[in-house]
């Protein structure tokens, strides 16, 4: 498989998992396929950390999270990596800017223990301490 029919089938994923969770919320899309080719195609870096993306780490992020208000419209839309879009889960644009901005500020060592934290969910992570 190509990296071009590979970047299709992914984008032929996401479009298919939004329709699901948009009827699921009782939303209809009002995008399709050709929309989310053409943010791919506009947009290779991840709106949030500013890095490529690569096909495989590919997400679609709700720029005001549907759990805030959002809606499944295009223009809520943004390329992200699945790192950023987990790392920010339900916070507001202003809310991930400073949460990446204080992250940046840390030294290496305590910016990686938070950011595996986030990612972990509020779940344990491999490589933490375990509470005494």
């Amino acid at each position: 498989m190509t990296q071009s029919q590979a970047l299709e089938q992914r984008a032929k994923r996401l479009l298919s998992d939004h329709q699901r969770r948009a009827k699921k919320a009782g939303q209809v899309l009002d995008y399709d396929l050709d929309h989310i080719r053409q943010l791919i195609d506009g947009s290779p870096c991840c709106r949030w950390c500013r890095l490529p993306v690569a096909f495989d780490q590919l997400s679609l992020d709700h720029v005001h999270p549907l759990a805030r208000g959002g809606s499944y419209c295009f223009f809520n839309l943004c390329l992200a990596c699945r790192r950023c879009n987990t790392l920010r889960g339900r916070l507001t644009e202003a809310e991930t800017l400073e949460l990446l901005e204080f992250l940046a500020g840390l030294h290496p060592a305590a910016r990686e223990d938070i950011e595996r934290r986030l990612l972990a969910g509020g779940r344990g992570y491999a490589g933490g301490r375990s509470a005494r």
